[in-house]
């Protein structure tokens, strides 16, 4: 057996989220450890009780790893060499499986797996040359992880070559609930040391905690137990994973234990945890019931509180002043960042009018977001969410000046006489308070005018969902939309920040909070009723932006629709298609129809109202076809059940149609197909001006005598293909189509055909 590593003097590393070194380094301070930082990783010179310690303990911590060597390569065949010649089989045996990774930049060809690749070459060709064999390889549950961790200097990379003694990341707590995914979390082990960065609790006297955008929970569930001083792997890793190598020290790791343990109860007995109060909440009522149920599960309920709640509505819990730590929303796709560039200044003025007293941090995405908080930091840090470089921002929020509390005043008054309906709860909000509301605004001179003339043409149509201003005047781009109560403002200036120059730039900013500002007070809603998009070039359907956007119907003509204001691009109902639907609705009574490229079902919806006895709604999505159903199912149709006249499939149309064109008939078929297209369970891709013909021919083919093909495309240059118009009898009625609230443009091109006579 050989000697294992026992010396005072062996080197350890605890890698973190670049950025949270010196919270590392602090941490390892409280168990006598002297650490030096370096990028994404700490280092310090002890024995394997040290290293059992820091992956017992440590919250902060990602990976434990003992070095067993390190040297300089230029090439990823000098790295073979140099791994090839650590002594491999003093630490693993052949009955035993292992695992290789690489961290950190590589300067060598190829891509981290050919790194990675070579790693585990050099290991198994060692095993060759000793024993002529080579252990296994197991991905998912090795008995050893072997890493190696490279930093660039001089175009030269410096290695280090270790033995995992963690059982993979050590963020997994055992906490989170096995297929519950609301999007990407924070990783614990980051929400930990942004919890140290800001000197949760010991800087906080009042021992309470506010995240408002608490997701799942996790930055709460971890406030509790850093202030508890809860050990996250004391108990469900006993052996970390390592059962292959061969210096693995049960004393060792015994002796840990007992040292962690004794001092968790040295700091609970000291007030470790006592009097701690975690308030979370978030508007999605799903997040929050999985961040109750986590916490729960984490053993940290008696301490969390958590509500359904928008940021726009929230207010301190009663007492002295506490702390204030959240990661909000930060885009990441194109046109993301300016949509959330309203709700940083709708924050940042909820935390001035409501949190005075208390300390706030906030961790976004960038420098950009944070500039829209309109609060001057006393406190940055630059830290990593993965990939994402995001900044860690302090702000100490004070009491309203008086200058500042008569100007909200002065505010709310001449929005007031400026003839507004908001109420007078809603005049003071601080979504607002910024704009001052201008009543000479020839946008808010245009879009009062609108809102009285479509209104009372809505009630008489019997819609509640319709378009109130559409791009009137090129100085505003926008859209804006109501749905029953609430607002949907789309900006769709196609530059991107990159085109514009910094003035401009800031003139944008400065005329997206102009305009909402606007739509609030016009339309008499709170902030957290009026949702902003940016309108970028993509794929026609919908992407998704969020999880946590609640149910909203809207009624036309008397049907009750599903929309989402929050998730997504497209809101799953498209206005534009409001006399389309109507057309099918008029024309459906005793008549089969099928629903192409179906969405979520609405024209569906419109058939079955109108007394369609048979349909049949085909999408790719999932998603869509769920919400079809949902739509379906409040109109009291139970798609999909056996027996039902009323069926949907989950498939790419095109390929619905190859297979089904000479098997079924239908009196009525809507195809609304995307612009282009393209999927993973499709075959190729779809572009509209190139396979219309041939799409259109196949679906004719399911058309019964005398039946009708209603199409339309959202393609401004749309031509229809001259050999389809000889074969069959085509008809364009978009005029007949178009709504009256979106007479102004040409939002679509729609058609009617037909088999030609004879």
């Amino acid at each position: 057996m050989p000697t294992a590593p026992t010396s005072p003097t062996a080197l350890f590393f605890a890698h973190c989220a670049s950025g949270l070194e010196p919270a590392l380094c602090a941490e390892l301070g409280e168990y006598g450890l002297e650490a030096t930082p370096q990028r994404g990783r700490v280092s310090w010179k002890g024995d394997l009780t040290s290293a059992y310690r820091v992956a017992i303990s440590s919250r902060i911590t990602s990976r434990v790893i003992l070095e067993l060597a390190q040297f300089p390569a230029s090439s990823d065949q000098e790295f073979y060499e140099q791994v090839r010649r650590i002594p491999w089989t003093e630490h693993i045996d052949l009955q035993s499986t292992f695992a290789a990774r690489t961290s950190g930049r590589f300067p060598f060809h190829g891509t981290a797996n050919f790194t990675t690749q070579r790693l585990k070459d050099g290991i198994a060709d060692h095993f060759m040359a000793k024993r002529r064999r080579r252990p296994s390889v197991d991905r998912q549950y090795p008995d050893v992880q072997i890493v190696a961790y490279s930093r660039i200097e001089e175009d030269l990379a410096h290695v280090s070559v270790g033995i995992d003694l963690g059982d993979g990341s050590l963020h997994r707590r055992g906490y989170r609930l096995a297929g519950a995914s609301l999007g990407a979390p924070l990783r614990e082990t980051l929400a930990a040391g942004l919890l140290r960065l800001a000197g949760w609790p010991e800087a906080y006297p009042s021992r309470v905690l506010v995240d408002p955008f608490c997701g799942s929970g996790t930055l709460a569930i971890e406030a509790v137990a850093v202030a508890r001083r809860d050990l996250p792997h004391a108990h469900e890793r006993p052996w970390f994973g390592q059962r292959g190598w061969l210096h693995h020290d049960k004393r060792k790791h015994a002796d840990a234990l007992e040292q962690a343990l004794m001092w968790q109860k040295q700091h609970r007995e000291g007030g470790a945890g006592r009097d701690i109060r975690v308030v979370g909440s978030d508007k999605s009522s799903a997040a929050v019931d999985l961040a109750r149920a986590q916490a729960r599960k984490a053993r940290v309920n008696l301490h969390t509180h958590f509500t359904v709640n928008s940021f726009h509505r929230i207010h301190p819990p009663a007492g002295a002043p506490g702390v204030l730590i959240t990661n909000p929303p930060y885009g990441e796709r194109m046109g993301q960042a300016q949509e959330l560039e309203p709700m940083y200044t709708q924050f940042g003025d909820q935390l001035k009018h409501h949190f005075p007293g208390w300390t706030a941090w906030i961790l976004a995405g960038g420098t950009q977001l944070l500039k829209h908080v309109g609060l001057r930091s006393t406190q940055r840090h630059i830290v990593y969410n993965g990939p994402i470089e995001c900044r860690f921002a302090k702000y100490e929020l004070r009491a309203l000046e008086r200058s500042t509390e008569a100007g909200s005043a002065h505010h709310a008054s001449s929005a007031h006489q400026a003839g507004s309906n908001r109420s007078d709860a809603t005049l003071g909000s601080p979504a607002a308070s910024r704009v001052a509301f201008d009543q000479n605004n020839p946008f808010a001179n245009r879009l009062q005018k609108s809102w009285r003339r479509w209104q009372s043409w809505a009630k008489r149509q019997g819609t509640n969902a319709y378009r109130i201003y559409n791009r009137d005047m090129p100085e505003f781009p926008f859209t804006v939309d109501w749905y029953n109560g609430r607002a949907r403002v789309e900006e769709t200036d196609r530059r991107t920040e990159a085109q514009m120059s910094g003035p401009m730039v800031a003139e944008a900013a400065n005329r997206r909070k102009t305009v909402l500002a606007i739509v609030g007070h016009v339309l008499g809603l709170g902030p957290e009723d009026v949702t902003f998009r940016v309108r970028a070039k993509q794929a026609d359907h919908p992407h998704q932006r969020d999880d946590s956007g609640e149910e909203h119907w809207v009624q036309e003509d008397g049907v009750p629709l599903l929309v989402n204001l929050d998730d997504y691009l497209d809101t799953g109902l498209f206005l534009d298609d409001r006399e389309i639907r109507a057309r099918l609705k008029k024309d459906a009574e005793g008549l089969s129809f099928l629903n192409l490229f179906c969405y979520t079902g609405a024209a569906t919806v419109a058939a079955v109202c109108g007394g369609a006895n048979r349909t049949v709604s085909v999408d790719l999505s999932n998603t869509y076809l769920d919400w079809a159903k949902r739509n379906l199912q409040k109109n009291g149709v139970q798609a999909g059940a056996p027996g039902s006249p009323h069926q949907l499939f989950r498939e790419d149309a095109r390929q619905w149609i190859q297979r089904n064109q000479r098997k079924h008939k239908f009196d009525r078929i809507f195809l609304g197909p995307p612009t282009w297209s393209r999927s993973k369970g499709m075959h190729g891709d779809f572009e509209i001006g190139r396979d219309h013909a041939k799409l259109i021919s196949q679906t004719m083919n399911m058309l019964s005598p005398g039946g009708i093909l209603l199409f339309t495309t959202n393609k401004r240059d749309f031509n229809l293909d001259s050999e389809l118009l000889r074969a069959v009898h085509a008809v364009e009625v978009t005029e007949q189509t178009v709504p009256k609230d979106f007479e102004r443009t040409q939002p679509h091109r729609s058609f009617e055909f037909r088999h030609s006579p004879g």
